[in-house]
């Protein structure tokens, strides 16, 4: 009897080994069921967006994860981003059972969650930071080059080799289109490519090229100009980025000092950590602070945008 059904658990855990072995499907029931990304729940929100009707808070809520999932400046799933968010919920929830506080667990459980949603679109700003300041370099090679060309798809070939990722795979496309459907698809090869990189500055290039090709061959030299102006224009916003990224540093300092502060006290006196974690005004008072800083941070969120300087 003892080793009659031995074989039974190690057939159901197989089993839902299996069942969870289709990542693809998985990635698939996850955008379907839970984020809606489906082109039926797409041509609803365009119609929503168009007529301006109001967008419930769990839809703008789903449109914002799915921006932040869907972007291409990340290696993620909606099975990773999920995994990672209860990852963060676990390991919250469980530093406040550690200081023995409901109140606190529930509030770090929160914070925990929304951990791998900040760390994405810190790496997404951060990706697109790096993004426009290639672009420069990039836009420089191909003038160079196109003012010894006649063609600016053969000029922008020319410099696809020195082109660093993520702008590499948007020109790529761009020559690939080309070369696939001939010169009568360089307009909209071109629109496509100032859309999906995405900068004012290099929208206003590709509309130069636009004209160049298409008869005005004299405005290749003014597209020298628009390098120039670029520069010019990420000197004057790194002034203020480094200004900006000293006030997220000295946020983040105060906010990380708190839990410094706890073991610290933990470390030098058991008598003030017991007050703090096993007493009913500990407690309250630690939860009050906790609630503090959880709205400071949403305050400094909400205000803390990156300055643009135009010039």
């Amino acid at each position: 009897m003892l080793f009659k059904d031995w074989k039974i658990p190690i057939k159901k855990a197989s089993k839902r080994i299996r069942m969870v072995g289709d990542i693809a499907q998985i990635e698939k029931s996850l955008e379907e069921k839970v984020f809606k990304v489906d082109i039926t729940n797409r041509k609803k929100s365009q119609i929503n967006y168009i007529t301006g009707k109001k967008i419930s808070i769990s839809d703008r809520l789903r449109n914002r994860l799915n921006n932040v999932i869907l972007n291409k400046n990340h290696a993620w799933g909606y099975l990773s981003f999920l995994i990672m968010t209860f990852i963060g919920m676990w390991l919250g929830f469980g530093l406040g059972k550690f200081l023995n506080n409901y109140g606190v667990s529930v509030i770090l459980g929160v914070v925990g969650s929304t951990l791998p949603y900040m760390y994405l679109t810190f790496k997404i700003r951060a990706v697109d930071r790096d993004k426009d300041k290639k672009l420069l370099m990039v836009m420089g090679n191909i003038v160079a080059t196109y003012m010894t060309r006649d063609s600016f798809p053969l000029s922008v070939e020319e410099v696809l080799p020195t082109i660093p990722e993520p702008l590499y795979r948007h020109f790529k496309l761009f020559i690939d289109e080309i070369k696939h459907f001939g010169a009568d698809n360089l307009m909209d090869a071109s629109l496509r490519l100032a859309n999906a990189v995405n900068n004012y500055y290099f929208y206003e290039f590709m509309q130069l090229a636009i004209q160049s090709e298409y008869g005005e061959s004299g405005l290749k030299y003014t597209m020298k100009s628009i390098p120039t102006d670029y520069e010019r224009y990420l000197e004057k916003n790194e002034k203020y980025s480094r200004i900006i990224s000293d006030c997220n540093i000295e946020f983040i300092m105060r906010i990380l000092l708190f839990p410094i502060v706890i073991g610290f006290i933990r470390v030098i006196s058991s008598d003030y950590y017991n007050i703090l974690t096993n007493t009913i005004i500990g407690k309250i008072l630690l939860f009050g602070v906790m609630i503090v800083y959880v709205v400071a941070t949403i305050i400094f969120r909400k205000y803390n945008k990156d300055i643009k300087l135009e010039l």
